[in-house]
């Protein structure tokens, strides 16, 4: 069965769903209790997100019961870029933080995807946000991590893991990029803006397209990101 991206846009509940996914994965448990409701009924809306195309769910590498839902917004921007056409710009602007804003990413080992995801941090937010990198237990840096951004332009050469427990920081915005830093988040940062996406670990495979895929993958979510930053 068919549903359209208007049909989703017109329920208030799923509306308040995607709006609170723009910088964060979540279970299905999650999404039940911002929607108030039971789990069955629940389900019932995630799967109708995900017919639409504007949700898709990814197993948890740390907890393989669990499936991380996260918004995919190319049919909605496409959907509203037709609103426009047709009505002019409807669409608000999304600010999320102020100046000299501080942005930690976080994974597991700070060898890939939180050194991946703060490379495009500082490349692509304002420059007045400002951007560091930490794991739980950090290894070196991965090489591929460096090779499938230095094909971007972007040189990771000289990068060093940084292990979160040397964190000192207050920072704004918390971001984890892996499940199994998605609680220590939580409950260390009580007082940052936590977000949470469910990012594979490339290091697992060892595959230059895995961390290509990655790289990718990361870049169109900080650039969505950094739209939150942007008055």
């Amino acid at each position: 069965m068919q549903v359209t991206v208007a049909e989703i846009l017109a329920d208030e509940k799923r509306v308040a769903v995607l709006d609170a996914l723009r910088d964060r994965d979540v279970t299905a448990h999650d999404i039940a209790q911002m929607m108030g409701l039971p789990a069955s009924a629940a389900s019932y809306h995630i799967k109708q997100m995900v017919l639409a195309g504007v949700l898709i769910g990814t197993r948890s590498e740390d907890d393989a019961r669990v499936v991380y839902y996260r918004r995919i917004a190319a049919p909605i921007r496409t959907y509203l870029n037709r609103l426009q056409g047709l009505f002019g710009d409807v669409r608000p602007r999304a600010a999320l933080g102020n100046a000299d804003a501080l942005v930690l990413y976080i994974c597991r080992a700070n060898s890939a995807r939180s050194q991946i995801a703060a490379a495009w941090s500082r490349a692509l937010l304002p420059a007045t946000v400002h951007t560091l990198s930490a794991g739980v237990d950090v290894r070196p840096i991965h090489p591929l991590t460096i090779a499938v951004m230095q094909e971007v332009g972007i040189n990771l050469a000289t990068a060093q893991p940084t292990a979160l427990a040397h964190v000192a920081v207050h920072p704004t915005a918390v971001v984890s990029v892996c499940d199994s830093t998605r609680s220590v988040s939580d409950e260390r940062f009580v007082q940052s803006e936590r977000y949470h996406w469910s990012t594979p670990d490339p290091a697992t495979r060892n595959d230059v397209q895995e961390f290509r895929r990655v790289r990718d993958d990361l870049r169109m979510r900080v650039e969505e990101f950094a739209q939150r930053w942007m008055s």
